[in-house]
């Protein structure tokens, strides 16, 4: 599972198992951010950058209050988000 930090002007995206792994988007390279869940899988956060690549990241150990302050707090920064799942 994944785990989010939010700073000024970066997005990271780590992976508790996996702790080597990790991503960083620039705030700026990001055009949306989409909250989602498919089939069987945990709410997941897709993010989509400027150049319409995009990717998904299951979080599931994250609580609802903890995604919709995540929400309100990508608005403020100006990314626009789409929740279709919460």
């Amino acid at each position: 599972m994944h785990y989010l930090k939010l700073s000024d002007s970066f997005l990271v995206v780590k992976n508790r198992n996996f702790f080597w792994k990790k991503d960083a988007y620039r705030l700026t390279d990001i055009r949306e951010v989409v909250f989602e869940t498919r089939y069987k899988m945990p709410i997941c956060l897709r993010v989509i950058t400027n150049e319409y690549n995009d990717k998904l990241y299951p979080a599931d150990t994250l609580k609802t209050k903890t995604w919709l302050s995540l929400k309100t707090q990508l608005k403020n920064k100006h990314i626009k988000v789409r929740n279709e799942c919460l």
